[in-house]
């Protein structure tokens, strides 16, 4: 028997070179002029100087930079507690970890969240869940599918090898 199901998916998806440096651009055409982001705290500076000039040539401001290093619900509860009540959206970049804070976090504020991931090893960019640590142990938690996943196809073909 076949019945009706929906199906969300982000409303914004671009895979192509240079897309880090254009996340500002993507912001301003939804008018998300105050952001919060949250990145991989090992994200290579190189990565980081790029986004922050696209955002600012874009005069998008980043009202939080948050640094993420494990991804558990505490941490995203404690960053939700301190979210700027101006914040328009949720950026987040990096790896799975601080893709999965940043999208849970996104769903407590009930914000948009553009996932910008740094390699394409984990299946969480585009993914309704968020795979977090809840007292030491990891758990799937309900979340909202990404607004936006916005992939730079150069920052992940020079991901490392174990990423791959």
């Amino acid at each position: 028997m076949l019945t009706h199901r929906s199906v969300s998916i982000p409303g914004l998806v671009r895979i192509k070179p240079g897309c880090l440096g254009r996340v500002g651009i993507y912001a301003r055409r939804h008018e998300w002029m105050e952001v919060v982001l949250l990145h991989s705290a090992d994200l290579r500076p190189e990565l980081m100087q790029s986004l922050r000039a696209g955002l600012e040539r874009e005069c998008i401001h980043v009202l939080e930079c948050w640094s993420v290093e494990g991804a558990s619900f505490e941490r995203a509860l404690e960053l939700f507690s301190t979210l700027p009540a101006k914040s328009r959206a949720v950026i987040g970049c990096g790896g799975g970890k601080a893709l999965d804070v940043a999208k849970y976090v996104s769903f407590l504020s009930q914000l948009p969240y553009l996932a910008v991931p740094t390699s394409l090893s984990n299946d969480g960019i585009a993914s309704p869940q968020a795979s977090l640590s809840v007292a030491g142990r990891r758990k799937s938690l309900p979340a909202a599918m990404p607004f936006g996943v916005l992939i730079d196809t150069e920052v992940c073909l020079a991901a490392p090898e174990i990423l791959w």
